[in-house]
């Protein structure tokens, strides 16, 4: 887990000086829209070619969040099947406590 935090820092040191840059693109990573090589040289030049997109793409999911919209559709939920826990073979329900004295 370390490495991919230095990695992810290093690469948002070569991406930009700006704090916004850089929090743009840790954005565009979190959400999938730069994948990842963990080849600095391919994802700098990969992750600059896409710096404008990125950056629009970023400042949208802040102003629908200021909004109060999702930035992303969600999917709806499900309610939670109920499920049953299995008794242990040769369980006899609680374990009653006998007294020592």
């Amino acid at each position: 887990m370390g490495m991919m935090k230095n990695y992810l820092i290093k690469l948002l040191e070569q991406c930009s000086e700006e704090k916004f840059g850089q929090d743009a693109v840790e954005w565009a990573v979190a959400s999938g829209l730069v994948q990842l090589t963990y080849d600095m040289e391919r994802d700098v030049r990969q992750t600059m070619l896409r710096y404008d997109e990125i950056i629009e793409a970023y400042r949208h999911s802040l102003t629908a969040q200021a909004k109060g919209a999702p930035s992303k559709p969600r999917a709806p939920m499900k309610a939670a099947a109920p499920h049953h826990r299995a008794k242990a073979v040769g369980s006899q329900g609680a374990l009653r406590r006998r007294n020592a004295a």
